[in-house]
Order: structure tokens, then sequence, then C-alpha cells
């Protein structure tokens, strides 16, 4: 099928969904649902090829495809991610972004978006980050807690450790915890200082706190005495 088109209209969406479903692979159906975790239909179709097919339609008018709005399989719904990421406009990029975390279900979604911060639109990533934390939905925070993975080692960090002590004791979802200990394992071996200082005042659920020390004593990246300390700090929750 032609990917690179001028303009995409209601009359391509079956034609597209016809093509997409021709790659099923139904012998990883399960596997790829166990994995998911999505109510969504999946078809099993591998990352790499849904990469290639949103690179070929951004080759063209790949915003009249995202007004198709085409969520009809986990793999639509991906490939619409990947499409809004390559949205220059800022604005226009965060009004899809917020339209999609409203749809989404399922981890893989949120972490396979890859975002283009720089120097330019820093403030307006942290921005639309606690804007996407203060969503009802919990794919929606997780997708705020990605972006700042991208905010490490800016000046957004204390500003970031601040918003987790006041929220996290009162977290529930799974998701949003699992993503809140992984990037604070990222930050204890980017930011170790700041990392440390925020760990001695804030207090973190036991989920969150647990997880958070697990992941960082399966990194070669963290010291074997520094491991021993975050050990400790369950001990002394």
């Amino acid at each position: 099928m032609e990917l690179i088109k001028a303009d995409w209209t209601g009359l391509d969406k079956q034609q597209f969904l016809n093509y997409l479903t021709s790659l099923k692979n139904p012998q990883k159906v399960e596997f790829f649902a166990r994995v998911i975790n999505t109510r969504q239909p999946i078809l099993a179709i591998p990352t790499p090829a849904i990469q290639k097919i949103a690179r070929d339609i951004s080759k063209g008018n790949f915003l009249s495809f995202l007004k198709l709005n085409i969520n009809d399989y986990y793999e639509t719904t991906l490939l619409n991610g990947f499409l809004i990421c390559k949205i220059n406009d800022f604005e226009t990029f965060k009004t899809y972004l917020i339209g999609y975390a409203k749809k989404i279900d399922n981890w893989a979604c949120c972490d396979q978006l890859r975002f283009n911060i720089n120097k330019n639109n820093v403030g307006d990533y942290f921005a639309l980050s606690c804007q996407m934390f203060n969503k009802a939905e919990p794919f929606a925070r997780r997708i705020g807690v990605r972006i700042w993975f991208k905010l490490i080692s800016t000046d957004f960090l204390p500003k970031i450790f601040e918003i987790i002590a006041a929220t996290n004791q009162n977290e529930q979802s799974y998701y949003v915890n699992m993503a809140i200990a992984w990037f604070l394992c990222e930050c204890y071996i980017k930011q170790p200082a700041q990392t440390k200082q925020f760990l001695q005042r804030a207090k973190l659920n036991q989920f969150t706190l647990k997880k958070f020390v697990s992941k960082c004593c399966d990194s070669f990246r963290i010291s074997a005495i520094d491991k021993q300390n975050l050990k400790n700090l369950i001990k002394n929750a």
C-alpha cells in the first residue's frame, strides 16, 4: 500500500486497516497480549515494523492520517503515538498528545514514545509533563513521568522532586508508581547528590520505595555501598 500521501481521507481508512491486518502474526497474538496487557485487539506486528510505517506516513501529510482517528488495534494506537511525536509545532503536538493519552490503556503506548526535547522547548515540555501528571488517567500520568526522564539533567529536577514528594503517598496506580521508581533510579545514577537529598526528606509510598531500591540494586551503575545504603532506606521507612 502507498503510505506517503498528500492527503488521507475516510476512503483510505479501510484500505489501510486491510493492509495492516495482512501483517498480523496469529502465533504471537497471545504472547503480545500477555506482555502488553491491553483491552484493544492485537495484531502482533513487531514494533520496528510499526515504526517503519510511521516513518513512511510522516513523509507525506501525516496530520491528515491522524485526523482519521484510527484506533481499531493496539498497533494503530501506537502508530498514532509515533506520528504525534513527529509533529514540530508544539501546541499542535500537545493537543494531539493529550487526546492520545485519553485513549491508551497500556504501558507500551507510553514508554515507546520519543520526545524531541531541546533547549528551546524544555520549559514547554516541563509544563506539559505537569499537566499530564495531574490527569485522572493513569497512563496520562505515566506519560508525564516519561517526559521527566528527559529532564533529569535540567534545572527542573528540583521541581519534579517536589511534585513526587507531594503526590506519591496517595498514588494508587501500579504503572505510575513503577514509572516513578524507574525515574528515581535514573536520577540516582545521573544526579546522585540531588537525589540523595530528596530521599532524605521525601516520604514515598512503600511500593514505590521498594521498587526504586530494587531497580537500583539491579543496576551495574550503582556501587555496592550505595546499594546497601538504599536497602537501609526500606528498613528505616
